[in-house]
């Protein structure tokens, strides 16, 4: 799917509504949720779900980070994993600043996306680079698009200015 990322804010699939809906972070809204109560969407339990090869989240998760005692952050980061691997349309996670999104994105992208890839925009060049980082320190299958670079890999990351490029438009046709 197409991602978009602001500081504080993760929106899915090119949805133009924007967080100023969300009275308080920890919100996660998708599809016609948006504008029923978000602050409620991410309470209780998420519904089991696995990944591909049958591995419960918490099992992949220590996989992926290589962590036997690696944790999901408190909170609605395993909602919006959920709501990204589920094919829930128009995702909002309004979460604040180091509650998991870029985190979540790229585990859903690696672990739950085989044969698709995951195109993650994202609008400052030093959030581009922060997410590259995580990314490589994961060891996760990542590509920069750049004109020059055109290769897509299972999670893509690209810059605004990039976003609109007509090779990269034609690219995603």
């Amino acid at each position: 799917g197409l991602v978009e990322q602001a500081s504080g804010i993760g929106v899915v699939k090119g949805s133009a509504l924007v967080a100023t809906h969300f009275q308080k972070l920890g919100a996660i809204a998708t599809g016609t949720d948006f504008f029923s109560r978000p602050e409620d969407l991410c309470r209780g339990p998420v519904p089991d779900f696995l990944t591909p090869c049958g591995l419960k989240p918490l099992e992949a998760l220590k996989k992926f980070t290589r962590n036997k005692h690696a944790e999901f952050k408190p909170g609605a980061q395993l909602h919006f994993i959920h709501a990204l691997v589920t094919g829930q349309d128009d995702i909002i996670a309004a979460l604040g600043c180091g509650d998991g999104k870029t985190f979540a994105v790229i585990f859903a992208a690696c672990v739950y996306g085989a044969g698709k890839f995951t195109v993650l925009c994202l609008p400052y060049r030093a959030l581009l680079d922060d997410v590259e980082k995580t990314a490589r320190d994961l060891r996760a299958e990542y590509s920069v698009w750049t004109p020059k670079n055109s290769h897509f890999a299972p999670l893509t990351l690209v810059s605004y200015d990039h976003c609109i490029d007509s090779k990269f438009l034609a690219t995603l046709s």
